[in-house]
């Protein structure tokens, strides 16, 4: 595991593409949001999907878990 500090008044853009490359080589990354902290993967990477499932509440019903996918382009 590594830790990456970036700070939005001073970005460090190596470590944004260091990130970046983790995302592509099907990691799984941790990053805050305004409330918690949020797991990120490549939405489009079936193994990279699988490998938050362990770490995720698993309720009663499984059919009924929600995943979150953002992008900033919805055509993709």
């Amino acid at each position: 595991m590594k830790i990456l500090d970036i700070y939005p008044d001073s970005i460090n853009e190596r470590h944004i593409d260091e990130a970046v490359a983790a995302l592509r080589r099907g990691e799984v990354i941790v990053y805050p949001t305004d409330t918690f902290y949020a797991l990120g993967c490549d939405a489009l990477n079936n193994r990279a999907i699988e490998k938050p499932q362990p770490l995720l509440p698993h309720t009663r019903h499984p059919d009924s878990e929600n995943h979150s996918f953002t992008s900033p382009d919805c055509q993709r």
